[in-house]
């Protein structure tokens, strides 16, 4: 009696996944550089700055994540 087994082609899988994990830390990346740069600029700036902006030194953080992330 013979037996016969079927395997998926799992190289194109791995190689879809690897990709896309790739895809996903450059998108990363790139946010979190955006994050990184606007909470840099927003702090350089002074209070009246700031208040010019609409803006307390409190909601930097948000502002930048915000920015980078989306809501």
């Amino acid at each position: 009696m013979a037996y016969t087994t079927s395997l998926p082609s799992s190289r194109f899988d791995i190689a879809a996944r690897v990709a896309s994990l790739v895809a996903e830390a450059k998108t990363s990346w790139k946010q979190y550089q955006v994050y990184r740069d606007t909470y840099a600029e927003l702090q350089n700036l002074s209070m009246r700055e700031l208040a010019d902006l609409g803006m307390s030194p409190y909601n930097i953080k948000s502002v930048a994540y915000e920015t980078a992330y989306g809501k």
